[in-house]
């Protein structure tokens, strides 16, 4: 799994996603598809609020998987603790299109910064998919209100 940020890069309202572990997911025996699989405390999303309000998105993009083996997998972020800003739900169930995490007010001070940190699930298969290994990439992005 790996993840990617497309944000802009000045220092107000900047985006920056950083991966504190390791993004893999294993299972040693059947009994653990039937459970979900946590990464906790996988990233954090440093965000440096700037004049304008923000909305920051994340989305799923599988990478060489059938259709029926993505549809099947469910990856959600799970909000952990972290910033002022308005978060949008605690359980955010991660699609192949942008689903909002959070919106910033815009700062009163430019330059303040805030932390929001993330839990990564892989729940339970829906239906049975085939063995091998399966890669996904996690994208992030952001609006200027």
């Amino acid at each position: 799994m790996s993840i990617f940020c497309n944000a802009q890069s000045n220092k107000e309202n900047e985006l920056v996603v950083m991966q504190n572990k390791p993004l893999t997911f294993s299972y040693l025996n059947p009994e653990e598809l039937l459970q979900p699989q946590v990464i906790k405390n996988a990233f954090h999303i440093k965000y440096t609020a700037g004049p304008m309000s923000s909305n920051v998105y994340a989305m799923l993009v599988p990478q060489g998987l059938p259709n029926e083996s993505s549809r099947s997998l469910s990856l959600q972020l799970n909000y952990k603790s972290g910033g002022t800003g308005k978060e949008s739900q605690t359980n955010v169930q991660l699609t192949t299109a942008p689903t909002l995490l959070f919106t910033t007010p815009a700062a009163s001070q430019n330059g303040q910064q805030q932390n929001f940190i993330y839990d990564i699930i892989l729940m339970p298969p829906k239906s049975f998919t085939s063995t091998g290994s399966f890669n996904f990439s996690i994208v992030f992005s952001q609006t200027l209100q």
